[in-house]
Parts: C-alpha cells; structure tokens; sequence
C-alpha cells in the first residue's frame, strides 16, 4: 500500500506542476503577455552608438584611419587634414555579383555564391542540393553578415590592412572590381591604399568558384563546394614594407534542432604521422566570462584550418600553404592567429549567441615593386561521410572527415567505430528497403539476434533466482547480519545450482547502451536522415532526425526543463511499452520489503522518466528503443516458456531418478532389445551433457535437502 501512495503521489505532483505551467501560460497569452521564451534578443546598444568589434586584433593599436577614408564616399581627398595620412583611394560604388547557381541539382554548381564589394566578402551561400529545412523546396542558405555589425562580420571580407604600423579599415569600403579578371565563376576585386603623394599598396581579391565538374568532363572530388579565395598585397612604394591583412572567417549555420548543442567553431592542427588534431567549441561555451577564444596563437600546433560548423553542415577556412613546413603535413606560416569571439555573450539564450572569426596575418616584409599572398580554400558543404571521407577531403592535412564526430560534448562515449559501422549497416538496409524507418527496424533486428544468446542467459538467470527464493530467504535469516558468513552461504549457494555470482539482468541493456549512444550521435550527425520519413512518408513522422511532432506547437516551451515543441506520439507509445514490459517481467527473487520498495520506484522512474528525456529525442532513436523493447518482450515470452517446458520435463522426470531400472517382463515375454543409437555429436551432445550436468545437480540438491531434514 506503501508503494502505490508514493507512486501516486510522484505522478500527481508531476502532472499538477505541468497543468499549473500550461494554464499560466494560456492565461498570459489569452491576455495579452507573452511568457514565452524569446527567439531573438533585442540589442541593448544604443543605435547612436557604433558597436565595438570583439574580433579586433589586441596586438595592435586602434585603426587611425579618418572617417572619410573608411565610407564609400566620392569626397577629395583634400578634405583629409593630413596629406601623409593613409586612406583608401577613390573608393567605388557597392555592388553585388552572383556566381553558380541555386537550381536543385545543376549540372555545373553545387553552390551559389552572393559576393559584395563592401570588404570583397560573401554575402550568401545557398547549397542547390539541400532544403532549408529537412527535404522542403526552400534551399539552404547560409554565411550571412550579422545584421548587429555586418561589416564586422562578413565572411571572407577583408577586415583591415596594416602598413607600417597604420592600420586602415577596409571592411566598410566598397571596392572597385577588375572587369578584365572577372568571368561567371570568378570575381577580382581591387582597392589602393595611399596619401596625396600617390598609392602605396595595391590589395587585390580573387573569389573563384570551382564547378563539380573538372575540364576534361570527370567529376571533380572537391564536388563543386570549394572556393578560392586569394588576397595579394603590391607595394607600388619605392621602399620596404611591412604588410599585415586581416580577414573574416565565416559565420554560424543556423540552428537544425529544437534543443541541445549543433553549433560549434572548430579547427585543424597539425598532428604527427598524417593526423589532425580537431578541437571544436560549441557555441555556448562563449559565454561572458569567456567571451574570447584564440583558436591559434604562436605557441600552439601549427593551424591547418578553422571555420564554424552545425551538426549537418560546415564552413572551413583553409589557409593554403606557400611552401611546405616542417613534418610531414605542410601548413600556413603567414598566420598569426585566429579569433573567434561572441558578438553578444550577455543573451539570455545561450542558442541565440552569436560567434564572429578573424584570421591574422604575421608580418609580411614586402620589397619595393613586390607582392605578398594571401590564399584561402574555402569549403561550404554538406558533412556527407562519401564526400569528406574521399581522396581529396579525407586526405592527409586536411581531414575535414573529423567533423563528423559527434558535437555534443561527450566525445569519450560516442564510440566512433560503433557509429561508423551503423551508418554502414543503415546504408546497407536503406539500400534493401529504400526507406531509413525500415533500415532503422532492421538495425533492431541484427542487433537483438548478436545479443540474443546473452538476453537468453541473463533471462534463464533471473528466473532460476525467483525459483530458488525461498532457500535463498532461508539463508538470508540463517546468518541474519553476519555479512561474511552470509557471502560465503550465497557463493557455495551459487555454486551448487550452477548460477553465476553477479546477476545477469542488465547486461543486456549495459550492452544496448553504447549502440543507443552511438544511434543517438548518428541520428543527429547522419546527413542522409535529415528529413528522411518513416514508411515512405505514409505516417506523421516525416523527420527521423528530430522529433515527431504530431501537433506543431510553432514554438518551444521549457516544462521542467523539457524543450516542448510539439505533441510528440513516440515517447508516449515509448511510456506505454515500457509499463507493459514491467508488468509481464518475472518478479525476481525473494527481497525485503526496501528492497522491494526501490525496485518499484525504479521501475516507475523507468516507466516515466525514460519517456520524458526522450521526448525531444530523434524520432529514429525512438523508433529503435520503441522496435527494440517490443521484440524484447516476445523474445522474453518465449524464454520464459522454454523455461517452463523444461522445467515440467524436469518434474516429470524426477520420480523415475530413485526407483529401479530393471525392465520389467509383460506377461512372461523378454523385454524387448532396444537397437544401439548412435553416439551423439556436434551440439546434440553439449546440450545431452548439460542435460545430465542439471540431473546431477538437482540430485545433489535433493540428497543435501534430505540430510538437513
């Protein structure tokens, strides 16, 4: 009676905290107050006020750099009050140019490129091949500007240009454009530097696109989503310079799920024997206490690459190495360092930070009438396992294939071996079936037969345990609290019915628990499965990679810390089949009434906390947990039954152990011969052995009983 109150109580309070959080909620909408967790921050800076740039370099003064020289304004330049002064010659008027093409699956471009002449940045990426969201026609577009500082903040913008210690703005210039140079795949941008004697450096900026295609007509392994990008400085002074440029890096994908970490800045160093080292920061990690992060600093690996990443797509800056450094891995030496930084660390929401990137330069000493370059490979695409694992992307310094590691933290037990040979097990079942629901049954099913001969023991275990509860009760008051005498009672007590010391219960869910982790990483992180539906799109689940919202809720409430988007079906049926499994389990052997009282706390916290941290689960992991107990509650009826069956042999059996075996004559005839049988082999005869291995005991058993008595 004990129990049930408890039981009774806990669920009461659960569902009274939530009714009083959904009537608030109602109230305050039904009137007229939002309650509701914010999407977007409202800024807390004054428009007057220009933002400061978190991403400046803090190794060198503020740009001293007139206004007139940072706008793209038509003035002369004698309105600048010193002629010596440093400033941007004759700036041009904005524009804007469009390379590639955003038409879903184009023969030539994956992507589509919006450059702007402001800084000679990026404005957006849209990939053809991709939705915004899952499988819908909207394309996935990304790489924009903060709309806060977007001149700060444009990737692959030229931020600044030091000369001689003068640090001059260019990411508020508009840049003029060499038309000469400039063609549907690739754009050269160009600006000079200089005072009212006359220019001294020329900066110029190459954007090219690479199509999917190679010229000879074979498909190029870089799959059409790389870009150059090739800064060159010219000192057109007649002395020695010392140059330094500084250039944006790209901006954060936008968020794909409902709750937890998917956005992180990530980068490449250079490892020993052909390796990477990878490093990744989710995004709430830049928070105010740590607003700043030096992804590279001189005292660090070498840097091969660095760039922001989502659990699905990636955009990696790649420093293109002049010449070959040291080892066996060539890298950049012109880099000084990488920031990466938060725009706005004081939001509320950790998901709504905002992280920026910078690359700086070292000191370029240029000679009089020389040139210094500055050459990026850039990557925005997909993390699809075919193209970064293949021999371009996958190749030795470069690796972009460790992004596909699990982003959420817990590297340590994603066990990547495990994920790599469910993808392929995936692949193969999505090949069979055609559908990721099907693949995702038929994991199940490979996995619960792997595991069946252990489910099968440590159910043959727990049930011989509930058998023997009483002589193991009767022990347990026998040696009352002599805790040493009682263990050794229970191992000679195990040792006579030939059962294991430690129990066997939850070794098969100790086992399932690194393949659900492992699931749960590739659910989220499998690229092929975003806005893949379940049964060829005939059920309400048309997105295995988030939850399936029966009911959209159109936004995401907290409920006891639970992320609510929706009225999500599978944790409910998950709950269902969890109480049905508890309710046909054997009960196990004889306890004492706290112990019993813990047992059945712990199967109702199975039984209601389990459903509640996977409701905003995956939709697939779900349907894995959901296949996985079914089968494991037929596979424990017909164990149980064996069980049985063998257990009446046994019995039936047993008064033929003590009697004569002497055949007896039917009237006055000789008993008849029985031929020889053959002697058995293989496993007839192991299992003929246990068979006489369980009578011996079982005779032990009964002989060691009647000498008691």
């Amino acid at each position: 009676m004990d129990n049930k109150r408890l039981i009774v109580v806990v669920v009461f309070t659960t569902l009274l905290m939530a009714l009083w959080w959904l009537s608030v909620t109602w109230i305050g909408q039904k009137y007229g107050y939002d309650l509701s967790q914010q999407q977007e921050q409202p800024t807390t800076q004054p428009a007057q006020t220009p933002p400061t740039d978190p991403l400046a370099d803090p190794t060198t003064r503020p740009i001293a750099t007139p206004p007139a020289a940072t706008t793209p304004t038509t003035a002369p330049s004698t309105r600048v009050a010193d002629p010596t002064a440093l400033r941007v010659l004759a700036p041009a008027e904005p524009q804007t140019f469009i390379l590639g093409s955003a038409e879903p699956g184009h023969e030539r471009y994956a992507i589509r490129l919006t450059l702007n002449s402001l800084g000679a940045g990026i404005d957006e990426v849209v990939l053809n091949d991709y939705g915004l969201e899952g499988r819908g026609e909207e394309r996935y577009h990304f790489q924009h500007p903060y709309p806060e500082q977007p001149n700060d903040t444009r990737p692959l913008a030229t931020h600044s240009v030091t000369i001689a210690g003068q640090r001059i703005d260019l990411s508020r210039v508009s840049w003029s454009v060499n038309q000469e140079e400039t063609t549907a795949e690739q754009v050269t941008f160009f600006v000079d530097i200089g005072n009212d004697a006359g220019p001294l450096v020329r900066v110029s900026k190459l954007i090219k696109l690479y199509p999917k295609t190679l010229a000879d007509g074979t498909s190029d392994p870089r799959g059409g989503y790389e870009v150059l990008v090739r800064q060159t400085l010219d000192n057109l002074a007649d002395r020695d310079l010392t140059l330094q440029t500084a250039i944006n890096g790209p901006t954060t994908p936008p968020l794909e799920l409902e709750y937890g970490y998917d956005r992180m800045a990530i980068a490449g160093y250079r490892g020993r024997n052909g390796r990477v080292e990878y490093d990744a920061w989710t995004i709430e990690e830049f928070t105010d206490d740590d607003q700043k992060r030096e992804l590279i600093t001189p005292e660090d690996p070498p840097l091969l690459w660095a760039g922001a990443s989502s659990i699905y797509f990636n955009a990696i800056v790649r420093p293109w190495p002049l010449e070959t450094g040291e080892g066996d891995i060539p890298y950049a030496r012109y880099i000084r360092q990488v920031v990466a930084a938060s725009l706005n660390p004081d939001a509320d929401d950790k998901r709504d930070i905002r992280v920026g990137m910078r690359f700086f330069t070292t000191d370029l000493q240029t000679p009089a009438g020389g040139r210094q370059e500055v050459p990026f490979r850039v990557f925005f695409g997909p993390k699809e396992r075919s193209l970064l694992k293949n021999e371009y992307y996958g190749a030795a310094g470069l690796r972009y294939n460790e992004t596909l590691v699990s982003p959420f933290g817990c590297t340590w037990c994603v066990f990547q071996p495990v994920v790599d040979a469910l993808v392929w097990l995936l692949s193969l079942f999505y090949w069979m079936f055609r559908d990721w629901g099907l693949a995702i049954v038929a994991l199940v099913v490979v996995v619960r037969l792997l595991l069946h001969p252990i489910t099968k023991r440590a159910q043959r275990s727990m049930m011989r345990m509930a058998k023997l509860g009483p002589e193991m009760e009767k022990l347990k008051k026998k040696y009352g609290d002599d805790k040493d005498a009682m263990a050794k009672a229970m191992q000679e007590f195990y040792r006579e019915h030939g059962m294991a010391a430690l129990p066997l219960g939850c070794l098969p869910l100790l086992l399932q628990t690194p393949i659900w982790i492992a699931l749960y990483s590739t659910l989220q992180a499998e690229l092929r499965l975003r806005g893949a539906p379940f049964l060829y799109g005939w059920t309400w689940i048309d997105d295995l990679a988030k939850p399936d919202h029966l009911v959209d809720f159109g936004q995401t409430y907290h409920v006891l810390f639970i992320p609510i988007g929706g009225l999500n079906l599978l944790p409910l049926l998950l709950a269902f089949v969890f109480y049905f499994q508890m309710k046909i389990q054997p009960q196990p052997a004889a306890m004492t009434p706290e112990q019993q009282t813990q047992q059945t706390i712990m199967k109702w916290m199975m039984v209601l906390m389990f459903p509640i941290f996977l409701y905003s689960a995956p939709s697939g992991l779900n349907l894995y947990i959901i296949t996985s107990t079914l089968i494991g509650i037929w596979e424990s009826r017909r164990v149980r039954a064996q069980f049985k069956l063998e257990e009446e042999q046994k019995a039936a059996e047993q008064p033929t152990l003590v009697k004569d075996k002497t055949p007896r004559t039917a009237r006055g005839k000789k008993p008849e011969q029985k031929k020889p049988q053959k002697p058995l082999t293989g496993w007839r005869a192991k299992w003929a052995q246990l068979q006489d291995q369980v009578q011996h005991a079982q005779q032990e058993a009964a002989r060691r009983s009647a000498d008691r008595d």
